[in-house]
């Protein structure tokens, strides 16, 4: 039985950790592609060190979760709710499951909810 998303630590300062860490890696890409402009071609050589700066700040654009990510579940977090990005999987998706049972015929929908109730049954006999 997993706890509430809430009972989590992390979980209330998780959207915050998002925003710091793209506004960061923002920061950092704008600040190294100055630094580049400013030294040109040179900045490129190994003796300046920008050429490793310039690795490590795209590298923080894109490591996981990316930005472009991360704008996504700030925004849904704000626009919906903390407890709209489930991360800890307790709702389904409700459409796409509707989707796929609109798939299948009588037998197959039959056949699809005797599973689940064998599943039920299964989860909540006494161990």
């Amino acid at each position: 039985m997993q706890p509430p998303p809430g009972e989590f630590a992390r979980a209330n300062f998780l959207h915050w950790a998002w925003q710091i860490k793209f506004e960061a890696a923002k920061n950092t890409a704008h600040v190294v592609d100055k630094m580049l402009h400013a030294c040109g071609g040179t900045g490129y050589k190994r003796d300046m060190e920008l050429e490793r700066y310039l690795r490590d700040a795209k590298a923080g654009w894109v490591m996981g979760p990316t930005n472009e990510v991360l704008r996504q579940f700030v925004g849904k977090a704000v626009l919906l709710g903390f407890e709209s990005l489930d991360y800890w999987n307790q709702h389904y998706n409700r459409r796409a499951v509707e989707n796929e049972v609109k798939k299948l015929d009588a037998d197959g929908k039959r056949k699809l909810a005797e599973e689940l109730l064998a599943q039920v049954e299964k989860s909540s006999a006494p161990a």
